[in-house]
């Protein structure tokens, strides 16, 4: 199925290795000046798992960095609300902020993906 992997763009990773292991915040993902943010300490996997989310695609962490890192990203949303137009002086899209912010990039591809499917079920639920 159609998937983006997350890899280490040229010039390598920007995001500095998160350096205390007692205090390890999760991931957020929230609103900036109306613009999403993501902040946080991160391992690239924890990051793919949280962008699939915001490209409605699974992201498929293929970077081999094993790291927890201290991430901020800005990034305008995707697509843009219905009629409305991003202003000149906003942040980047999430794929060309990724990989200035970050020095990742996503590439769109195709992979194997786990998923589950429901044949059968034999049973509606009732109201309790």
């Amino acid at each position: 199925m159609p998937v983006y992997y997350l890899a280490v763009a040229k010039g390598g990773v920007t995001m500095a290795k998160y350096g205390d292991p007692d205090r390890r915040p999760g991931p957020d993902i929230t609103k900036y000046a109306g613009f999403p943010m993501m902040r946080g300490a991160f391992t690239l996997s924890q990051l793919a798992a949280s962008m699939a989310r915001l490209v409605n695609r699974p992201v498929i962490d293929n970077t081999g960095l094993t790291a927890r890192y201290s991430v901020f990203l800005s990034f305008a949303p995707l697509p843009p609300p219905t009629g409305e137009r991003i202003p000149e002086f906003s942040p980047p899209d999430l794929f060309k902020a990724v990989q200035e912010q970050l020095g990742l990039r996503l590439q769109a591809g195709e992979g194997d993906v786990e998923v589950v499917v429901v044949d059968h079920i034999e049973q509606m639920p009732i109201e309790n």
